[in-house]
């Protein structure tokens, strides 16, 4: 897993802190439950004012046919609106992304943060 961060976690506030915690943490035991061989990338980025996470992880064995039962997206995305923000998770070319933007700005999720990463290789910087 690869983590990177742009600005200070303490602007964002103990509440949206926490569940940023807890969504990363989700995500992380769904990639090592579903592709456990795959890599990974944690992105956070707390612009003044906003939140913006992306987790991307390569696909095992390429797409998955469907996301059905468990309660890990639905319980992630519950956790986004608790802190007005939303979450998105989908297939994103060869990867799965779970992201979640909070703050202004809050209604369009970015696909390119700064350093833009594939897959949990860094492709720009």
């Amino acid at each position: 897993v690869r983590f990177e961060q742009e600005g200070e976690c303490a602007d964002a506030g103990d509440a949206a802190s926490l569940g940023v915690f807890r969504i990363v943490q989700e995500c992380l035991a769904n990639i090592a439950k579903h592709a456990p061989t795959s890599t990974a990338t944690v992105h956070l980025d707390t612009p003044t004012g906003r939140l913006h996470l992306s987790v991307r992880n390569t696909l095992p064995n390429g797409r998955p046919s469907s996301v059905t039962g468990g309660t890990g997206l639905p319980g992630m995305a519950a956790r986004a609106e608790q802190i007005g923000g939303q979450l998105r998770a989908g297939v994103d070319g060869d990867c799965w992304l779970v992201e979640l933007t909070a703050g202004g700005g809050a209604d369009t999720p970015r696909r390119n943060a700064p350093t833009d990463t594939a897959c949990g290789k860094v492709v720009a910087r």
